[in-house]
């Protein structure tokens, strides 16, 4: 593909992402560390987002620049029930561009290749998070618009986090949740929530066996999960990040018990905890429990090649920050 620009005169060649390694420390290296705990990407964590086995192909175009990555994005496939409607997503994440090839409209270019990709392979739409302030809210948006597209900025997430207590020196053994019991949790989420995911067995068994995933399960059907990730910043911080918080069959006492008996087990591991507020789970037992809310904000936008669905903002959205 030729970008014709006063600032950058050459040719440069497309294709799906060769060398995970190099991606990643293209990220590291173009991504700016914020103040709040943000997942620090390894190959080892992308290699298990790979292995996800989903309905439809993982996307990862590409651009270089004589053999040398410059601007890419990945987009992984999610089930989801969207206003009562199954719609299969592509959740797009992990968009860069090497600082020396910003401004060109490299950026937009990817994005809307890997839009055209979505659509080619089938998908009904797909979602993205940006970070509140970051100007990769309005490369996509724009990028989206000039394909003949809405991104459609349909959810704000906050953030609660906590400090942990330093527990004993001996790793968590596993606990072993069986997957029927995690989609029966799953799909008893409020059904007012606007956008929720939804698990094949398949789905479910990966999710729950993945590398530094905790999990625990109430004898009455909640379960919790989360995975032990080290943060993106200067100490690598290890930190436990929750994804599902799926207790809507419990009551208030026992969703703060299971909660304390998962922090009691990721104190091994960890030293901070975090939970993004998406509005599909009642966040009061963390905020008793010490959390605090962050000041960091997360936008959530969604395309649909056709049926958008009305103007107002979502109740909530159960679906994985990547």
């Amino acid at each position: 593909m030729l970008f014709d620009t006063m600032s950058i005169r050459m040719t440069i060649s497309s294709g799906p992402v060769r060398d995970w390694a190099t991606a990643v420390d293209l990220i590291r290296h173009s991504w700016k560390p914020g103040r709040e705990a943000t997942r620090e990407y390894t190959p080892e964590f992308v290699a298990t987002l790979l292995g996800y086995p989903g309905a439809g192909p993982v996307l990862a175009p590409a651009y270089y620049d004589d053999g040398a990555l410059i601007a890419f994005v990945a987009g992984f496939p999610r089930s989801v029930r969207l206003e009562g409607q199954v719609r299969r997503l592509l959740l797009m994440s992990f968009f860069t561009v090497a600082p020396a090839y910003r401004g060109q409209g490299l950026g937009r270019a990817i994005w809307v290749e890997c839009l055209q990709q979505a659509k080619d392979n089938g998908y009904d739409g797909a979602i993205h998070y940006c970070v509140d302030g970051n100007a990769s809210n309005a490369i996509t948006v724009g990028a989206a618009k000039s394909a003949g597209l809405e991104a459609r900025r349909v959810f704000t997430a906050g953030f609660l986090m906590r400090s942990l207590r330093p527990g004993s020196d001996e790793q968590p053994e596993p606990e072993a949740i069986d997957a029927g019991l995690f989609r029966s949790a799953a799909e008893c989420l409020n059904p007012g929530v606007t956008l929720t995911r939804l698990w094949s067995e398949a789905e479910a068994q990966w999710h729950l066996r993945n590398t530094g995933r905790l999990s625990i399960a109430d004898q009455t059907g909640g379960v919790l999960t989360g995975v032990v990730q080290r943060a993106a910043d200067a100490a690598h911080t290890p930190c436990f990040f929750l994804e599902d918080v799926l207790w809507d069959r419990l009551t208030p006492e026992a969703r703060g018990t299971l909660l304390q008996r998962l922090l009691r087990r990721a104190s091994r591991v960890a030293s901070i905890a975090v939970a993004p507020a998406l509005g599909y789970a009642d966040v009061s037992p963390f905020l008793a429990a010490g959390f605090r809310r962050s000041p960091r904000l997360l936008h959530a936008y969604l395309t649909l090649w056709r049926a958008p669905p009305d103007s107002s903002e979502f109740s909530g959205l159960y679906l994985d920050i990547v």
